[in-house]
């Protein structure tokens, strides 16, 4: 992140809750079955690769980002603000 002069340590985690998906970016013994993936997908499995980044399996209901992309009950609202480090005014 030079062009933008941020602080920056790697690895840079990324939190991800697909099994299976970490396993194929971080495993070189699927490289014969996913030629046909996307150019923006090998460069991330390089990316893991050099040290820039680091997944980082996290379950689905300890996800931050499910606040922003799903309908959340009392409970798991709660749950959200704070995985967000926000206080729930109580």
């Amino acid at each position: 992140m030079h062009a933008l002069r941020l602080p920056v340590e790697l690895p840079m985690p990324i939190y991800a809750d697909n099994q299976s998906a970490k396993s194929v970016a971080e495993d070189a013994k699927f490289r014969a079955r996913t030629k046909h993936i996307a150019v923006p997908y090998h460069y991330q499995r390089q990316a893991i690769e050099d040290g820039t980044v680091k997944l980082i399996y996290t379950p689905t209901d300890e996800m931050a980002a499910d606040g922003l992309t799903k309908p959340l009950n009392g409970q798991n609202f709660k749950k959200f603000i704070k995985l967000l480090g926000m206080s729930g005014g109580e």
